[in-house]
Order: C-alpha cells, then sequence, then structure tokens
C-alpha cells in the first residue's frame, strides 16, 4: 500500500508538472501569436489595407443612382424556368427542337416584367446591396446565384432573340446581362468578383453563339461594339484580395471560434477550441502577409505574376495543416483567382479577335495574322487550323473562336 501511495502521489506530482509546463507554453505561445497577428495588422494598415470588414463597405449609394432595388425586384420576379432551359443554357438554344423553342419562348415572354426591371437598373451609375459587412465570413450574399441565374436567362433570351432576326433587341439584352453581371463589382469580396467571371463567361459565350456565317458586316460590328475594354476588369482581383485580407484579420484575431468550425474534424475534434487559439492567430498571421504578397503580383504581367503566386502558396501551405489552419482553409480560393481573371482576359481577347477577323472576311477575306496576346504565357494567340485559340491551363474549358467560313 505504501509503494502505491507513493506512485499515486508521484503521479500526481507529475501531471501537476505537466498541466503547469503545458499552462506556460500556451501562455507563451499566445502572447508569441498575439504580438505576431498585431505587428501584421498593424504592417497592413500602415501599408493602406483595410483591416476590418466594416471598411470593406462601399459609399453608401443614393436613391436615384442605385440599381441594387431593381435587381433585387428582378430577381425575386423571375419565375422557376421549365426544365428544357437547362439544355438550351448548356448547348444554346438553337439545339432545342420545334416545340422546345417554342415552350421556352413562350416562358420568356412571361417574364417581361423581369426583364424591364433589370433594363431599368442597368441605367443607374452604381449598384450597392444593403450587406451587414460586420458579419464578415457569414455576411449573406443571396445576389449572386440569383445574378447567376439570370444572366442565364437573358443568354438564352438573346439567342432566341436573335434567331428571330431580332437583332437590336438581342443586343440590348446583351446590355442587359452585361449590368447584370457586373452587379456585385463594388464588393470587395472574393466570391462576389468569382461570380463576376463566371457571369461575364456567359455573356462571351453567348455573343460567340450568336455569330453566325451569315451574320452581316454591320451586325458583326455592332457585336463587337458590345465587348468590355479590359480596363474593366483591372484591380477587381486586387479589390477582392484586399477583402479577403480584411476578412482574414477579422477572422483570425476576433473570431477564431469560426475557423475552428469550418475545420472541425481531425485533430480540431479532439483539441479544445482554446488550445488552439495560439496556433490560429500565429497562422493568422503568416496568412495576412501572404495575402499582401500576393495583392503585390497584380502589378506584374501574369505569366510572371502566376508563377510566383504558386511558389508563395507552396511556401505558405508547407508544414502539417494544423500549424497552418487558416491559411490552409482561405488561401486555395485567393490562389485560384489569379487564374480565373487571366482565363476571363483571354476569352474576352479571342473573342475580340474572332469578332474581327469575321469582319475583315466579309470585308473581302480572312487577315493572314491577329492581335491578342496570350495571357497564360505573353505569346501570341494562336491562329491556325481554322480557328484562333488561347491554350488554357488544366481545369479550364476551351478558349477558342472557330472560323466561320475557314
Amino acid at each position: 500500500m505504501a509503494m502505491m501511495r507513493r506512485i499515486f502521489r508521484w503521479g500526481f506530482w507529475l501531471l501537476l508538472v505537466i498541466l503547469l509546463l503545458g499552462t506556460i507554453a500556451w501562455t507563451v505561445a499566445n502572447v508569441v501569436g498575439t504580438s505576431r497577428l498585431n505587428e501584421a495588422i498593424a504592417s497592413a494598415r500602415r501599408e493602406g489595407y483595410a483591416t476590418s470588414p466594416s471598411d470593406l463597405a462601399p459609399p453608401p449609394a443614393t436613391a436615384e443612382e442605385n440599381a441594387a432595388p431593381f435587381y433585387s425586384a428582378a430577381f425575386a420576379l423571375m419565375a422557376e424556368p421549365p426544365e428544357i432551359l437547362s439544355g438550351a443554357q448548356e448547348r444554346g438554344f438553337a439545339s432545342l427542337n420545334a416545340g422546345e423553342k417554342a415552350e421556352l419562348r413562350g416562358w420568356l415572354a412571361k417574364q417581361r416584367d423581369s426583364f424591364d426591371l433589370i433594363r431599368r437598373a442597368r441605367s443607374r451609375p452604381r449598384c450597392r446591396f444593403d450587406r451587414d459587412y460586420s458579419l464578415g465570413y457569414n455576411m449573406p450574399l443571396p445576389e449572386l446565384s440569383k445574378a447567376i441565374r439570370v444572366t442565364k436567362i437573358l443568354a438564352v433570351r438573346i439567342e432566341a432573340l436573335e434567331e428571330e432576326g431580332k437583332q437590336e433587341e438581342a443586343r440590348e439584352s446583351v446590355r442587359d446581362a452585361c449590368g447584370t453581371a457586373d452587379c456585385a463589382r463594388e464588393d470587395a469580396i472574393l466570391v462576389c468578383q468569382l461570380v463576376r467571371i463566371v457571369t461575364w463567361t456567359v455573356v462571351m459565350r453567348t455573343i460567340d453563339r450568336c455569330v453566325t456565317a451569315e451574320t452581316k458586316e454591320a451586325d458583326l460590328r455592332a457585336w463587337l461594339e458590345l465587348l468590355p475594354s479590359e480596363t474593366r476588369f483591372d484591380g477587381m482581383m486586387e479589390h477582392a484580395m484586399r477583402g479577403e485580407l480584411a476578412l482574414g484579420a477579422e477572422v483570425a484575431s476576433e473570431s477564431p471560434e469560426l475557423i475552428l468550425e469550418w475545420g472541425n474534424r481531425g485533430l480540431l475534434n479532439r483539441v479544445g477550441p482554446i488550445l488552439l487559439h495560439p496556433v490560429i492567430k500565429i497562422s493568422g498571421a503568416r496568412h495576412l502577409d501572404t495575402l499582401r504578397r500576393l495583392i503585390a503580383l497584380r502589378r506584374k504581367p501574369h505569366p510572371e505574376a502566376q508563377t510566383e503566386a504558386d511558389r508563395i502558396e507552396r511556401e505558405a501551405l508547407e508544414g502539417p495543416r494544423w500549424t497552418n489552419i487558416v491559411t490552409a482553409l482561405l488561401l486555395p480560393a485567393t490562389g485560384r483567382a489569379f487564374r480565373n481573371h487571366a482565363e476571363l482576359i483571354a476569352r474576352l481577347r479571342v473573342l475580340r479577335a474572332g469578332l474581327r477577323c469575321e469582319i475583315a472576311r466579309a470585308a473581302g477575306g480572312y487577315p493572314a495574322e491577329v492581335e491578342g496576346a496570350d495571357p497564360f504565357t505573353g505569346g501570341p494567340l494562336i491562329y491556325r487550323d481554322g480557328k484562333i485559340a488561347c491554350p488554357a491551363p488544366e481545369g479550364c474549358g476551351p478558349i477558342e473562336w472557330k472560323l466561320r467560313r475557314p
């Protein structure tokens, strides 16, 4: 019994020492983590970055200049489409049979009130949805999925109007789709800018589908005039990543439990949330520094910037996941933004080059060469085998224009 009491006593003191050392280690780690995170936030502020979601909110818009109420009303008013709409969106309106086209045209005609609201929204210079930016990553963004849905519906309407020979109305609907695609342009939120890329891709694909071998030169020029300047998309990813920096700063310093909720598996199921706060703070500081380095790359040409971004991402994600939990959860979507933006510019350049080729063909013959650079490599666009193309990285769909009369 005496031996058992001694073992118990030694075990008790050993456990007490371990707990004491653990508490000291946690306290030191928390102090270090807090210091690093505070310094990272202070450095970001000195460089002019916002570090609070509330600072991201666009300036208020007056009722006379704000398109958001019209878009919200149009999105709510749009009825549930028939099942054949998905086929028209995927393969094009021309792929439908006569009965399906008639059914879809009938449904589109019933959405005129919604389309009228979208056209009224297009005339407003700003679009500022009512958002609570203080919610950070928990901020609802209900307009985004609706904007994608309505842009795709407008795309089908454009193709239907073009097939009916209503060229002017089709192009007016393209302008409506362009406005809808940009309805979240003021938001410094990554997903908002990524949705812009998705919706603008739909618009450009629709213009491609509307041009045939029979399209007249005047109409070709009219389609070309609809294309936006590349400057329309300048700074959109920097705008978004500055938002990511502010959101990351807030969640690492004020809401670490949110990170734990997102990563609630593996180690996080076995370790109390409080124990991981120092890790989250240290990882949060690394994440902010990584974002600042990535944002700086936007001033470089894409090929150089993408190579450097890939290297920065690899370095940021090195080591066990639990040591860089903030970066592991938040960085992947940010890193892909570089390629998504370059893909959008590539599609715009190929579409513009394709329309110019068709204009030249209508005036006498296809040109010997085309203008435009491949944003992924910096080299010229490919112009051979009856098409203009831009070799896309893995994960991107084909980026090409097929000559209408090769």
